[in-house]
């Protein structure tokens, strides 16, 4: 129970990660560019994770690497790790030729899940953050999701930071609090590195 708790909340904030960062802060709009358009095969971001249920405290890392592209689609693979296990993520299909629609992606698969984005200077915001050692500029948005993963229900407040110095969506770090069959639990994801494994298998 405690691995399909983990792998639930952490296999949220891989959907968290996929949404890219607006220039206010806010939800992508059709004014915003695709920042998929840019990516390159291979193109990959890492994270680590900490994971709190009641008193226990566990670490895990989670990465997204571009899979496929052509001119009409990337596809996006993650995987998910916790306890010494891996847990592959479904790929996403990200459609390039429309502007970017973070729902669409979030709702893939059979896990559906419901954004409400805090209101006013509580959903929304631009924050200087320093990760490994580096400062970003960054841009925040924060709100109430409701999703199931691996069967389990999740109701949690999310906030996450965007940085378009960062490939792919643009995702700095993620913070989320929930209560799941009567236990608090909350996750922390945040960057730990970027490249292209195309081009750091040649060297």
């Amino acid at each position: 129970m405690l691995f399909r708790l983990l792998s639930a909340a952490l296999i949220l904030a891989m959907s968290c990660a996929v949404v890219p960062a607006g220039d206010k802060g806010t939800r992508p709009t059709a004014q915003d560019e695709n920042p998929y358009r840019a990516v390159k095969i291979g193109d990959y971001v890492n994270y680590k994770t900490s994971t709190k249920i009641g008193m226990l405290n566990v670490d895990g890392s989670m990465k997204q690497v571009v899979a496929g592209k052509d001119d009409k689609t990337a596809t996006v693979k993650g995987t998910v790790s916790v306890l010494g296990q891996e847990v592959p993520v479904p790929a996403t299909m990200v459609d390039l030729t429309k502007p970017f629609d973070p729902t669409s992606v979030i709702n893939q698969g059979k896990a559906k899940a419901d954004f409400k984005q805090h209101e006013k200077e509580k959903g929304a915001g631009k924050e200087k953050r320093t990760i490994g050692g580096k400062e970003y500029e960054c841009t925040w948005i924060a709100g109430r999701i409701v999703t199931e993963q691996m069967g389990i229900r999740l109701d949690a407040d999310v906030k996450v930071w965007f940085s378009k110095a960062i490939p792919l969506s643009g995702m700095a770090r993620m913070e989320m609090k929930a209560e799941v069959q009567g236990m608090a639990l909350e996750t922390v994801a945040e960057l730990s590195g970027f490249g292209n494994e195309t081009k750091e298998k040649d060297k």
